[in-house]
């Protein structure tokens, strides 16, 4: 599935549907953001180097620009 410049794999939405159902303390969504800041942070530095970013792909592996 493709959202603009974001790919989504059948594999990332089974692992948050997976991880969603097995989280009984609730710190999904805290980890969630943590891994959306920690891929910002690296965003940010291509952007100051120079580069640019076409593409992000979520996978169940994880996030690959």
């Amino acid at each position: 599935m493709r959202l603009g410049r974001v790919e989504v794999t059948g594999g990332f939405v089974l692992l948050w549907a997976l991880l969603y159902y097995l989280d009984d303390t609730g710190v999904l969504p805290w980890a969630a953001l943590a891994c959306a800041l920690h891929e910002g942070g690296h965003w940010l530095a291509i952007r100051a180097l120079g580069g640019d970013v076409r593409q992000i792909s979520l996978t169940a592996c994880g996030a690959a620009m």
